[in-house]
Formats: C-alpha cells, structure tokens, sequence
C-alpha cells in the first residue's frame, strides 16, 4: 500500500491571503493615482484636530471636510493648504452665525422679566428688536462678530480664487506646461534644405514704356558749351590768334584793315 504524505501546515487565514496579495501590489501606476495616493495623508491631517472645538461635532466637519476634498481633489500639496484654508474658514463662518444666534438668544431670555413687568403681551420680532438693540448699545459684540465674519470671507474666497489661477495657468503642472510650450513653439520645414532658397522672382510683363510727349525747349546760349581758352592778343595774316580760333577780337582787327 502506497505512503500519503500528510499536509501538517496550519490552516490558512483570509489575513494570510490579504498579506499575500498586499505583497504582490506596486502600488498606483498612473499619474493620477499616484497624485491621489501621495495626498492621502495630507486627507486627514491637523485641519480636522485644530479646527472643531471640544463641544462642536467632529462627524459634521469630517463629512464637510470630505464633501470639500472630493470636490477640487487637490494633486500637490500647494493645492491641498488652499483647500483646507477653505474648509477652515468655511467652518469657522459656520461657527460665527451659531455664535450670533446664541447670543442674541441669551439676550431675550435675559430681557424676559424686565419687558414682561413693562409689557402686558409681546411678539416674537419685538423680543428679537429689543434684545438686538441692547446688545448694540452696550456692547461690541455683535459689530466685533460681523468683522470677525467678514474677514473668513475674504479668506474663503482668496484660496479659492488662487486654487482656481494655479490650475487655470498650470503653474504647479510641469507635463501641461512643457506641453503647452512645445505646441506653441513653430514647427521646422518638413524637408530643411541645408542652403538657403532664393526669392522667387516674378516673371510678369511690364508696361510699355510711354514716349516721352514733353516739347524739348529751345536752347539758350548759356548752355553752350564754353571753352576756356582766351584769345592772345597777337594777329596773324590769316586771321587767327596764337591760340588758333578766330576770335571776335581778330574779326574786329580785320575789318579795321
């Protein structure tokens, strides 16, 4: 009778499974997953222990916090300080009208005996006015609070709007950047040749040239031609000076013979 060999490992677990395959994982392979995965510790980070008071809600600020996170899904840690900055100050606006309710609430409870020996019956929107008056006659809380309100704002909307320009031109993105300069940069000829091309001259007809119609004006006697030759004074018998031109000189002196 043959021998079985027996199996004397232990039994596996889905825990030994799960590590094997966690083994076998590189890990995100596309650009965007890496991105993601390299944001995920920023995702929890010390907004959420810094922000929520010890009697606020932490579920209510890690669901706006997420709510945020999913919805600009940041790719750097740049873009990341802009988004908690707006999570910040959007949670702490959300505090301030909790804080202004609770105070002019605490101003009406405290005003309720005094106006009830004044008045016999009062409205709701009187309470609110009387409570409302007093607390802006005796104190600055309220005007405190709405700067205070005022300024989160500004905040708010300056992270976004610089979250917005940093995407827009890309100035934080390497690969869009490099790609936008290399379409923008002019293509070489698909053929180069190693000397230059000549401009091509245009073999067209030309127009006939037109006769000139103008009448040449007579000639005075300044454009003759003068010589700068001077008779010598000396008669010869034919007439002509030393020089060897009959001069007007010499004509006189022959007709004075």
């Amino acid at each position: 009778m043959p021998h079985t060999p027996t199996d004397t490992s232990p039994p596996r677990t889905k825990a030994d499974t799960a590590r094997e395959n966690g083994a076998k994982s590189h890990g995100p392979v596309t650009d965007d997953g890496k991105a993601r995965s390299s944001m995920s510790a920023v995702r929890h980070g010390l907004t959420a222990t810094t922000i929520v008071l010890s009697n606020e809600n932490q579920d209510r600020f890690n669901v706006m916090h997420e709510s945020y996170w999913d919805t600009w899904l940041p790719k750097n840690p740049v873009e990341a300080d802009l988004v908690q900055e707006m999570v910040a100050s959007g949670w702490q606006v959300r505090r301030s009208w909790l804080i202004e309710t609770s105070i002019i609430d605490y101003e009406m409870d405290a005003q309720e005996e005094e106006v009830a020996k004044k008045l016999n019956r009062i409205d709701e929107p009187t309470r609110l006015a009387l409570a409302f008056k007093k607390l802006s006659d005796d104190s600055h809380c309220l005007h405190l609070l709405l700067r205070y309100r005022g300024s989160l704002n500004r905040q708010y909307h300056r992270a976004m709007d610089q979250l917005i320009k940093l995407r827009t031109k890309g100035v934080l993105n390497n690969e869009n950047s490099a790609e936008n300069a290399a379409a923008e940069a002019p293509k070489p000829p698909a053929d180069p040749s190693p000397y230059p091309k000549k401009a091509e001259q245009r073999n067209e007809p030309t127009e006939a040239s037109k006769p000139n119609t103008t009448k040449e004006q007579p000639k005075t006697t300044s454009d003759k031609q003068t010589t700068t030759e001077e008779c010598c004074g000396f008669p010869t018998l034919d007439g002509r000076c030393a020089v060897g031109r009959e001069c007007d000189r010499m004509k006189r002196f022959r007709r004075s013979d």
